[in-house]
């Protein structure tokens, strides 16, 4: 909600012909590790995954700390006791530091109070929940004007909600662009069908990456 999207998720999805089968958003809060004795004034270096470092990026910014991107959180603080150097500090959960025995300074360094993630469990086959309230899908437009306003006008006629756009390079076709939508979707709603039925022969790419329960967690993750 505070960096944007992970666009190799997208990616992995769409190109590995992969379901989503659920979807989870869980509030995120991200604890600074350090070394045992370490002294925040003479940290120099901090270590993340390039999400946390961007959803902290106010807080960097104003320590002047450089920054090393990983690729996981829980990564960063075992970077840490590998490196053993007390100018570094890492930014992870509270769990990542206590199992590498490290120090936990607990304030929250968010640069939004409500930063949340959502996490999405996939599948290798289409999996429909009889909870499900989200539908995920992936297309292509005609390389013409107005084709993007069609395909919205489409849900707009039909009354369904859109509560996401994301729009990812068609990489074997320069400047040409696919999107990624998520669509409020009952499954006692008439409309959701006849409108994938009518973007699925109007379009000339349409894939469908899922209808699925989409909760809230009230649960907390530092990290």
């Amino acid at each position: 909600t505070t960096a944007g999207t992970v666009n190799d998720v997208y990616d992995l999805i769409t190109s590995n012909s992969l379901y989503i089968i659920k979807a989870v958003t869980i509030p995120i809060h991200h604890k600074r590790i350090i070394l045992p004795g370490a002294k925040l004034q003479n940290i120099r270096t901090v270590i993340s995954h390039p999400q946390a470092l961007a959803q902290c990026s106010g807080y960097i910014r104003k320590m002047g700390w450089n920054k090393i991107p990983v690729d996981n959180t829980a990564f960063a603080a075992q970077k840490m006791v590998e490196l053993g150097d007390p100018t570094y500090c890492a930014i992870a959960s509270g769990e990542a530091g206590g199992i590498n025995n490290l120090t936990v300074l607990n304030d929250d360094v968010c640069d939004f109070k409500h930063n949340q993630t959502r996490f999405v469990a996939v599948g290798r086959s289409f999996s429909l929940d009889k909870k499900a309230t989200r539908i995920s899908i992936y297309f292509r437009t005609a390389h013409q004007s107005g084709s993007l306003a069609y395909v919205l006008n489409v849900f707009a006629e039909r009354g369904l909600n859109m509560t996401k756009i994301q729009s990812r390079p068609v990489g074997d076709t320069p400047w040409e662009y696919g999107f990624w939508v998520d669509i409020e979707a009952s499954q006692k709603d008439e409309n959701v069908y006849l409108a994938l039925y009518q973007l699925s022969k109007e379009l000339p790419f349409l894939q469908l990456l899922g209808w699925y329960e989409d909760l809230i967690s009230p649960g907390e993750v530092n990290g």
